[in-house]
């Protein structure tokens, strides 16, 4: 694979992660409130804590993409 294949190849790549990481964020924040509705406060901030480290992670790839030159088109 050629260095110009691989770069095209990480921003498909990052692109992907970016939207499959933001689903889940949005996915865990919604299994949080329903296991806090079940009265297990604690292991609702634990998934509503991953939802959070899931956005920070979310965002380095965002960074990482930008550095490359962006999404391709």
């Amino acid at each position: 694979m050629s260095s110009n294949d691989t770069l095209n190849k990480a921003k498909i790549l990052l692109g992907h992660w970016i939207e499959h990481n933001h689903e889940h964020s949005e996915e865990f924040l919604e299994w949080a409130d329903r296991v806090k509705a079940l009265g297990k406060t604690e292991a609702g901030d634990d998934i509503a804590q991953a939802a959070q480290k899931m956005d920070e992670a979310g965002k380095l790839l965002s960074q990482a993409l930008d550095k490359l030159g962006g999404r391709e088109a």
